[in-house]
């Protein structure tokens, strides 16, 4: 059985994907299996958690809110990115323009050769 984790993460792609079959989703999350997560993240969150920590947060995300920062949290995180790439191609693209507008900047000379060519 796959992890409430995985299926969320699926869900995400599930919506930019329209045009694949539920057959072809339900399918691959037949084989992430939640052993198989746990074994990825336990050592992650015992690094920064204690198991009184992991117990306070069980119980969070058993409720309403916490169900729902669960439902959100990779939607959130997928048009985040989406916005962060956006933006870092914005100001790039912005930077190149200042730089080839500036007076007295010049592109940096090429690197050397190295010895042994």
């Amino acid at each position: 059985m796959a992890s409430l984790g995985a299926k969320q993460f699926i869900d995400a792609y599930k919506e930019s994907y329209k045009m694949i079959p539920d057959e072809f989703w339900n399918e691959f999350l037949k084989e992430v299996s939640s052993e198989e997560f746990s074994k990825l993240y336990i050592p992650i969150y015992a690094k920064y958690y204690s198991e009184s920590d992991l117990d306070e947060l069980i119980r969070f995300y058993k409720t309403p809110l916490g169900q729902k920062i669960i439902t959100n949290t990779p939607l959130i995180m997928k048009e985040s990115v989406e916005v962060g790439r956006d933006f870092g191609q914005k100001i790039g693209k912005r930077l190149v323009e200042k730089l080839s507008e500036a007076k007295g900047y010049q592109s940096p000379p090429p690197p050397m050769p190295s010895k042994g060519q």
